[in-house]
Protein backbone atom coordinates (compact mmCIF):
# COMPACT_ATOMS: atom_id res chain seq x y z
CA UNK A 1 0.00 0.00 0.00
CA UNK A 2 2.73 2.78 0.09
CA UNK A 3 3.79 2.31 -2.72
CA UNK A 4 0.57 2.43 -4.32
CA UNK A 5 0.12 5.77 -2.10
CA UNK A 6 3.48 7.14 -3.22
CA UNK A 7 2.00 6.50 -6.63
CA UNK A 8 -1.29 8.30 -6.09
CA UNK A 9 0.88 11.16 -4.65
CA UNK A 10 2.98 11.67 -7.64
CA UNK A 11 -0.58 12.32 -9.64
CA UNK A 12 -1.68 14.95 -8.28
CA UNK A 13 -3.66 13.66 -4.91
CA UNK A 14 -2.57 14.66 -0.89
CA UNK A 15 -2.61 13.01 1.94
CA UNK A 16 -5.95 15.30 2.77
CA UNK A 17 -7.58 13.61 -0.80
CA UNK A 18 -10.88 12.04 0.53
CA UNK A 19 -11.60 8.19 -0.91
CA UNK A 20 -14.84 6.36 0.31
CA UNK A 21 -14.88 3.58 2.36
CA UNK A 22 -17.55 1.80 1.29
CA UNK A 23 -18.88 -1.63 -0.15
CA UNK A 24 -17.94 -2.67 -3.39
CA UNK A 25 -18.53 -5.41 -5.57
CA UNK A 26 -16.93 -6.54 -8.30
CA UNK A 27 -17.40 -8.91 -11.32
CA UNK A 28 -13.88 -10.21 -12.90
CA UNK A 29 -12.74 -13.07 -14.04
CA UNK A 30 -9.17 -12.44 -13.28
CA UNK A 31 -10.11 -12.38 -10.13
CA UNK A 32 -13.29 -14.41 -9.21
CA UNK A 33 -16.92 -14.29 -10.82
CA UNK A 34 -17.72 -12.08 -7.87
CA UNK A 35 -15.10 -10.47 -5.74
CA UNK A 36 -16.24 -8.38 -2.31
CA UNK A 37 -13.02 -6.78 -0.78
CA UNK A 38 -13.23 -5.68 2.52
CA UNK A 39 -11.61 -4.17 5.47
CA UNK A 40 -9.54 -6.53 8.19
CA UNK A 41 -12.04 -5.18 10.99
CA UNK A 42 -15.63 -5.53 8.37
CA UNK A 43 -16.54 -2.56 8.99
CA UNK A 44 -16.70 0.69 6.65
CA UNK A 45 -15.70 4.52 7.03
CA UNK A 46 -16.70 6.26 4.38
CA UNK A 47 -15.12 9.86 3.45
CA UNK A 48 -11.33 8.90 4.47
CA UNK A 49 -8.24 11.45 4.15
CA UNK A 50 -5.51 9.39 2.28
CA UNK A 51 -3.51 9.89 5.30
CA UNK A 52 -5.86 8.05 7.59
CA UNK A 53 -6.92 5.25 5.07
CA UNK A 54 -2.58 4.24 4.81
CA UNK A 55 -2.01 3.97 8.68
CA UNK A 56 -4.85 2.32 9.33
CA UNK A 57 -4.51 0.32 5.88
CA UNK A 58 -7.93 0.16 4.54
CA UNK A 59 -8.23 -2.21 2.23
CA UNK A 60 -11.32 -0.54 0.05
CA UNK A 61 -10.12 3.01 0.07
CA UNK A 62 -6.79 1.44 -1.15
CA UNK A 63 -9.00 -0.38 -4.26
CA UNK A 64 -10.91 2.56 -5.16
CA UNK A 65 -7.40 4.45 -5.51
CA UNK A 66 -6.12 2.22 -7.65
CA UNK A 67 -8.89 2.35 -9.54
CA UNK A 68 -8.45 5.99 -9.68
CA UNK A 69 -4.81 6.40 -10.40
CA UNK A 70 -4.73 3.65 -13.15
CA UNK A 71 -3.34 0.52 -12.70
CA UNK A 72 -0.77 0.95 -15.34
CA UNK A 73 0.63 3.84 -13.92
CA UNK A 74 0.81 2.45 -10.28
CA UNK A 75 2.70 -0.78 -11.71
CA UNK A 76 4.89 1.26 -13.87
CA UNK A 77 5.70 4.06 -10.78
CA UNK A 78 6.60 0.65 -8.71
CA UNK A 79 10.01 0.48 -10.87
CA UNK A 80 10.90 3.08 -8.73
CA UNK A 81 11.26 0.95 -5.40
CA UNK A 82 12.66 -1.87 -7.73
CA UNK A 83 9.79 -3.87 -8.58
CA UNK A 84 9.45 -5.60 -11.39
CA UNK A 85 6.16 -5.08 -13.27
CA UNK A 86 6.36 -8.95 -14.91
CA UNK A 87 5.79 -9.64 -10.83
CA UNK A 88 2.94 -7.11 -10.02
CA UNK A 89 -0.74 -8.00 -10.82
CA UNK A 90 -2.46 -5.97 -13.68
CA UNK A 91 -5.74 -6.69 -11.46
CA UNK A 92 -6.95 -4.34 -8.56
CA UNK A 93 -5.92 -7.17 -6.03
CA UNK A 94 -2.41 -4.97 -6.66
CA UNK A 95 -3.90 -2.64 -4.00
CA UNK A 96 -3.79 -5.15 -1.25
CA UNK A 97 -0.46 -6.35 -1.68
CA UNK A 98 -0.71 -9.81 -3.83
CA UNK A 99 2.54 -9.60 -5.33
CA UNK A 100 5.25 -12.23 -3.86
CA UNK A 101 8.13 -10.29 -2.74
CA UNK A 102 11.27 -11.48 -0.42
CA UNK A 103 11.78 -9.95 2.94
CA UNK A 104 15.21 -8.58 1.06
CA UNK A 105 13.08 -7.51 -1.86
CA UNK A 106 11.04 -5.51 0.72
CA UNK A 107 13.07 -3.73 2.50
CA UNK A 108 15.09 -2.39 -0.39
CA UNK A 109 12.02 -1.09 -1.37
CA UNK A 110 11.38 0.30 1.95
CA UNK A 111 15.01 1.91 2.09
CA UNK A 112 13.50 4.56 -0.91
CA UNK A 113 11.07 6.16 2.16
CA UNK A 114 13.98 6.14 4.89
CA UNK A 115 16.55 7.20 2.50
CA UNK A 116 14.85 10.66 1.35
CA UNK A 117 13.20 8.73 -1.93
CA UNK A 118 17.00 7.07 -2.97
CA UNK A 119 17.31 4.20 -4.27
CA UNK A 120 19.67 1.57 -2.44
CA UNK A 121 20.88 -1.38 -3.72
CA UNK A 122 21.10 -4.22 -1.58
CA UNK A 123 24.14 -6.76 -1.44
CA UNK A 124 25.34 -9.89 1.06
CA UNK A 125 29.33 -9.81 1.03
CA UNK A 126 30.87 -6.65 1.52
CA UNK A 127 34.63 -7.26 1.51
CA UNK A 128 36.77 -10.60 1.81
CA UNK A 129 39.91 -10.77 3.47
CA UNK A 130 42.27 -13.80 2.71
CA UNK A 131 44.26 -15.13 5.68
CA UNK A 132 47.16 -12.44 5.02
CA UNK A 133 44.90 -9.67 5.52
CA UNK A 134 44.64 -8.75 1.72
CA UNK A 135 41.46 -7.89 0.59
CA UNK A 136 40.83 -9.84 -2.36
CA UNK A 137 37.19 -8.81 -3.30
CA UNK A 138 35.81 -5.55 -1.72
CA UNK A 139 32.21 -4.32 -2.82
CA UNK A 140 32.60 -0.72 -4.99
CA UNK A 141 30.23 2.44 -4.20
CA UNK A 142 27.25 2.04 -5.80
CA UNK A 143 25.67 5.02 -7.69
CA UNK A 144 22.72 6.55 -5.40
CA UNK A 145 19.98 7.18 -7.39
CA UNK A 146 17.04 9.93 -6.82
CA UNK A 147 14.35 7.21 -7.27
CA UNK A 148 11.55 9.19 -6.14
CA UNK A 149 10.57 13.26 -5.48
CA UNK A 150 11.98 13.70 -1.89
CA UNK A 151 8.45 15.60 -1.31
CA UNK A 152 7.04 12.11 -1.57
CA UNK A 153 9.45 10.16 0.54
CA UNK A 154 8.82 12.54 3.20
CA UNK A 155 4.79 12.54 3.52
CA UNK A 156 4.46 9.20 3.02
CA UNK A 157 7.36 8.30 6.07
CA UNK A 158 5.54 10.96 8.40
CA UNK A 159 2.22 8.98 7.71
CA UNK A 160 3.97 5.65 8.48
CA UNK A 161 5.27 7.24 11.86
CA UNK A 162 2.14 8.03 12.33
CA UNK A 163 1.14 4.49 11.97
CA UNK A 164 3.57 3.23 14.56
CA UNK A 165 2.03 5.62 17.06
CA UNK A 166 -1.45 4.98 16.54
CA UNK A 167 -2.11 2.65 13.12
CA UNK A 168 -1.69 -0.47 12.59
CA UNK A 169 2.01 -0.61 13.35
CA UNK A 170 0.94 0.99 17.13
CA UNK A 171 2.53 -2.02 19.13
CA UNK A 172 5.81 -0.29 17.91
CA UNK A 173 5.18 2.25 20.26
CA UNK A 174 6.14 0.33 23.12
CA UNK A 175 9.54 1.56 22.41
CA UNK A 176 8.22 5.02 23.06
CA UNK A 177 10.89 6.13 20.28
CA UNK A 178 9.39 9.20 17.59
CA UNK A 179 11.88 8.11 14.76
CA UNK A 180 10.59 4.68 13.75
CA UNK A 181 7.80 4.33 10.86
CA UNK A 182 6.11 0.89 10.22
CA UNK A 183 3.73 -0.88 8.14
CA UNK A 184 2.34 -4.17 8.83
CA UNK A 185 0.76 -6.73 6.11
CA UNK A 186 -1.27 -9.79 6.34
CA UNK A 187 -2.54 -11.81 2.84
CA UNK A 188 -5.79 -13.54 2.85
CA UNK A 189 -6.05 -16.16 5.22
CA UNK A 190 -3.17 -14.93 7.46
CA UNK A 191 -0.62 -17.39 5.11
CA UNK A 192 1.63 -14.41 5.50
CA UNK A 193 1.83 -12.04 7.93
CA UNK A 194 4.50 -9.11 7.43
CA UNK A 195 5.88 -6.09 9.52
CA UNK A 196 8.51 -3.69 7.96
CA UNK A 197 9.96 -1.21 10.17
CA UNK A 198 12.57 1.52 9.98
CA UNK A 199 14.17 5.03 10.65
CA UNK A 200 16.86 7.08 8.82
CA UNK A 201 19.86 4.70 9.14
CA UNK A 202 17.85 1.50 9.55
CA UNK A 203 15.19 -0.87 7.55
CA UNK A 204 13.73 -4.15 9.19
CA UNK A 205 11.28 -6.46 7.44
CA UNK A 206 9.92 -9.50 8.91
CA UNK A 207 7.98 -12.40 7.27
CA UNK A 208 5.66 -14.96 9.40
CA UNK A 209 4.19 -18.27 7.58
CA UNK A 210 5.41 -21.44 6.73
CA UNK A 211 7.32 -23.28 4.03
CA UNK A 212 4.60 -24.99 2.51
CA UNK A 213 1.62 -22.07 2.72
CA UNK A 214 -0.97 -22.79 4.94
CA UNK A 215 -3.27 -20.41 7.36
CA UNK A 216 -1.62 -19.39 10.89
CA UNK A 217 -4.55 -18.84 12.61
CA UNK A 218 -7.67 -16.62 12.16
CA UNK A 219 -6.15 -13.86 14.90
CA UNK A 220 -3.12 -13.90 13.59
CA UNK A 221 -1.86 -10.33 11.31
CA UNK A 222 1.23 -8.26 10.55
CA UNK A 223 0.15 -6.36 13.74
CA UNK A 224 0.42 -9.18 15.96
Amino acid sequence: KPFLYAAALSNGLTASSLINDAPILFEDKMLEDKWRPRNASGRFYGPTRLREALLQSRNLVSIRLLRKVGIEKVRKYSENFGFKQEHLPSDLSLALGTASLSPLNNASAYSVFANGGKSVESYFIERIVDRFGEIIFEKEESEVNQAIDTRIAFIVKDILQEAARRGTAKKVSVLERKDLAGKTGTTNEAESTWFTGFNDHLVASVWVGFDQPKPLGRNEFGST
